[in-house]
Order: structure tokens, then C-alpha cells, then sequence
């Protein structure tokens, strides 16, 4: 992901985590991140191994008026994708 920008860890409503992967405090998100979901999977994988089921369990659709589809608008993946290489890649 963080070679090719290939997205691999799914949305939030279609990801399981075990729950002893989440932080100490409780939190699971890092509040003020554009995505805190993909930030969170980089935090597990840090300790924990990756795993993929090969079938259709769920299904995701758009919606217009998310913070992703705002943060389109002034294209921050660029800035998002060079802030998430430089706080994972050394340690990935």
C-alpha cells in the first residue's frame, strides 16, 4: 500500500479487529486525521499480522457528503499519502 497506493484495508464497516488490538486508553481512532481508519489498521499491523477473506461479506456505498468527498475537492490525498509514508514507511 504505502509502495504502489493500493488501498487493501477495506472501509470501516467491513473491517474485523480483534479487541485486544485496540490502543490501551480505548480509543481506537487518532481524532483529526483524514483517515483514521487506515491510520488505525497501520497501528495493528505494527504488532499484529494482516489476514484477507476472499469473498463478499458486505458492500459499501457513496455518499456525497463525507469528509473524503470534501477533502477531494482541495486534493489532499497527495499531502494525506506523503504524512502517512513518512509515519509508517520507516517502520513498515
Amino acid at each position: 500500500m504505502l509502495l504502489f497506493h493500493r488501498f487493501f484495508f477495506g472501509s470501516p464497516t467491513n473491517v474485523l479487529y480483534r479487541a485486544t488490538s485496540f490502543a490501551p486508553a480505548g480509543r481506537f481512532y487518532t481524532l483529526g486525521r483524514l483517515h483514521e481508519d487506515t491510520e488505525a489498521a497501520y497501528e495493528i499491523l505494527l504488532e499484529n499480522d494482516f489476514g484477507f477473506v476472499h469473498e463478499i461479506l458486505s458492500f459499501m456505498r457513496t455518499d456525497n457528503e463525507s469528509l473524503t468527498s470534501a477533502a477531494r475537492r482541495f486534493n489532499a490525498d497527495p499531502l494525506d499519502y506523503v504524512i502517512t509514508l513518512e509515519r509508517y514507511g520507516p517502520r513498515f
